[in-house]
């Protein structure tokens, strides 16, 4: 039988929604506010086009051909968590939207997540569950190897909707509604051009929360400028930190992507049930 997420695996899902320059996808509604979101200045300002602000961030990060240069991304840090959990984190992509996160939390034994491709799962021990619905959605939005450089295919409108600012740094926020039927704001430096933060709702647990995901640190590892600090906060002022200490594009590990047995056998048994509702 599938089995229930336990709660360390909720938080790895949330995780996975909030990965270094990507969107944290939204519910298909409007994104309620998290509780901490950037303020909004009085003084009148021309906003740019939405479009304006996405090529900035493409090339602020390295653009295309930067990440072109490399099939696969690598990444390894620590997670700490609101509730006082400490792991450690590894992250991989693989052109062009192949998706692992494995948490290792230390005395609890390791969870993973996995996007192929065509399907997601969870994996913590000998326990596995298909990711569906809304989690899917947000896990399959988290696996693009080009993140917001890859605006063009990703979104349906975008829309600049006003000038606010984070920790005292102006920045333009854009409503988007993604080719998924996501919906949230993203945020944009504007000295930097960067895409520094998203304010969204996520599926956590039974249902939808309101998040707000800020990057920072950036860095440049290969000629891509990513961010090595993730923050994010849920309402009751609950924040999550992931801090990212290395970046390899050469190392492959294409194996996370192997589904075990027992997902096969899952698979298997759906797909028979489909087949015998059809009769």
């Amino acid at each position: 039988m599938i089995s229930r997420p336990n709660p360390s695996s909720q938080r790895l899902v949330s995780f996975a929604c909030a990965i270094a320059a990507m969107a944290l996808p939204a519910a298909a509604q409007d994104a309620q506010d998290p509780g901490t979101q950037p303020s909004t200045p009085t003084v009148a300002v021309t906003l740019p086009e939405a479009t304006t602000l996405f090529e900035r961030h493409s090339e602020a990060v390295g653009g295309m051909e930067a990440l072109d240069a490399f099939d696969s991304r690598l990444l390894t840090g620590a997670f700490k968590g609101a509730d006082g959990m400490s792991a450690f984190v590894t992250m991989y992509y693989e052109k062009p939207e192949r998706f692992a996160v494995i948490l290792e939390i230390p005395g609890m034994g390791t969870i993973n997540t996995v996007y192929d491709g065509d399907i997601g799962w969870r994996q913590a021990g000998s326990n596995i569950q298909i990711v569906e619905g809304a989690e899917l959605v947000d896990l399959i939005e988290s696996a693009d190897y080009y993140g917001e450089v890859n605006w063009k295919s990703r979104y349906r409108t975008i829309r600049t909707v006003e000038v606010g600012a984070i920790e005292g740094v102006q920045t333009f926020r854009v409503a988007y509604d993604s080719v998924l039927g996501k919906r949230g704001f993203h945020f944009f430096n504007n000295e930097t051009g960067l895409f520094v933060g998203t304010q969204t709702t996520a599926a956590l647990g039974e249902g939808q929360q309101a998040i707000f995901v800020q990057f920072k640190d950036f860095e440049e590892h290969d000629g891509i400028l990513m961010p090595m600090k993730i923050i994010q906060q849920l309402p009751g002022n609950k924040v999550s930190t992931f801090s990212f200490n290395s970046v390899d594009h050469e190392t492959k590990r294409s194996e996370l992507f192997d589904r075990p047995a027992e997902l096969e056998r899952l698979l298997e048994v759906r797909k028979e049930s489909a087949g015998a509702s059809d009769e």
